[in-house]
């Protein structure tokens, strides 16, 4: 349960003055929907880097391949 203070009248309840219901702090859809999306994104980034390293190493290993092989690059062209 969440408490309220006002700034106005300096006073602090936890009910609605009106209705008298406990005041409830709820998630909106908008607040689900941007913590979704951001760990999607961190996700979606995670699974770049790791493209981005495994394609370094390919591209290590073909150097090294045309350094022993010289020939094949001239069968690429």
């Amino acid at each position: 349960m969440s408490t309220l203070h006002c700034h106005h009248c300096k006073q602090k309840t936890d009910e609605c003055p009106e209705c008298k219901e406990p005041i409830e702090q709820k998630l909106t859809l908008p607040t689900v929907l941007i913590i979704i999306s951001l760990l999607l994104t961190c996700y979606t980034g995670y699974r770049w880097y790791l493209a981005m390293q495994e394609h370094e190493k390919a591209q290590a290993l073909r150097q090294t391949y045309l350094k022993k092989h010289p020939e094949a690059l001239k069968n690429m062209r």
